[in-house]
């Protein structure tokens, strides 16, 4: 977590616009000049218990740890490959949605190139039969 403390300087407080330009250069929060301890510290326990509530995505029986890289099924853990997990990661992400093919190969595979190959279909029955629930997906 980054934190950016600005001084009380009209120059820089017009650069930022009250802040608005420093999140949308990727701040997740802002605060001004004088604050209190109390504020800094409630605003950093906010972006931690974020931070963790993140890390961990859920889906049915199934429970995926991004930290930690680790998949869970009724709390057995299953073994995945890197970019198994990824697909998982994909999936979870974005449930409810429907998702091309070519955005799979992009977000998972970072590349762009012909899918023709079956590459998907070969990761997607990998996944469900490690998992069994993801028949769903």
């Amino acid at each position: 977590m980054k934190i950016l403390i600005v001084e009380d300087d009209p120059g820089i407080y017009k650069f930022l616009q009250e802040g608005i330009e420093g999140l949308r250069a990727g701040a997740n929060d802002y605060i001004k000049k004088p604050f209190s301890f109390e504020e800094l510290l409630e605003r950093i326990k906010i972006h931690f218990r974020n931070s963790r509530e993140d890390k961990i995505l859920l889906l049915g029986n199934i429970s995926l740890n991004k930290s930690s890289h680790q998949v869970f099924n009724n709390k057995k853990e299953i073994s995945l490959t890197q970019r198994e997990f990824a697909l998982l990661e994909f999936f979870i992400s974005n449930k409810g949605r429907t998702c091309t093919r070519d955005e799979i190969i992009e977000k998972v595979w970072n590349i762009n190139f012909e899918y023709d190959t079956g590459v998907i279909d070969v990761f997607m029955n990998s996944l469900r039969k490690r998992c069994r629930v993801l028949n769903r997906i």
